[in-house]
């Protein structure tokens, strides 16, 4: 399943409100383009950085596709991947949540509203947003204990 979504806004920088302004939207799609079709999901990123480089294919939800700039926002193609995660994260599409999604990135918030990306690592689902759709969804707490919470 392919979608269009909003990654962030973009204004004064804002990280915790997910605002970046058009400086660093732009160089998040700039070092997209150099790793494009990368899986992602709650573990991937974290996974992928170990000595032997692998990911938790059961932890991953989708692969982003494209990213472009539209007006005041960041947008991805997103596609949810047949993984156990990625079903679950059509299934609480399907029932009518929106699914959000947010930059993983490593920078410093500057005083005048700029954000210094250092890297963008990743395109990630709103955990929290996940976390509690699921739970209402009453399936969370039935993954956690069949494959563990991979939080820390």
């Amino acid at each position: 399943m392919e979608m269009e979504v909003t990654i962030c806004r973009i204004g004064p920088a804002d990280p915790a409100r997910n605002v970046y302004d058009l400086a660093a939207a732009e160089a998040m799609i700039r070092e997209f383009g150099n790793n494009p079709g990368t899986i992602y999901g709650q573990q991937a990123a974290a996974t992928a950085g170990t000595p032997s480089s692998t990911v938790d294919l059961i932890m991953v939800t989708h692969v982003v596709k494209d990213m472009w700039i539209a007006g005041r926002e960041l947008r991805a193609k997103v596609k949810l991947l047949n993984t156990l995660w990625g079903r679950e994260m059509k299934k609480i599409f399907d029932e009518g949540h929106p699914l959000k999604f947010t930059p993983r990135v490593i920078g410093r918030l500057l005083s005048n509203s700029t954000f210094n990306l250092q890297s963008f690592v990743s395109v990630d689902v709103d955990v929290d947003t996940f976390d509690h759709r699921a739970h209402r969804a009453g399936r969370l707490d039935s993954l956690m204990e069949a494959f563990g919470d991979p939080r820390p």
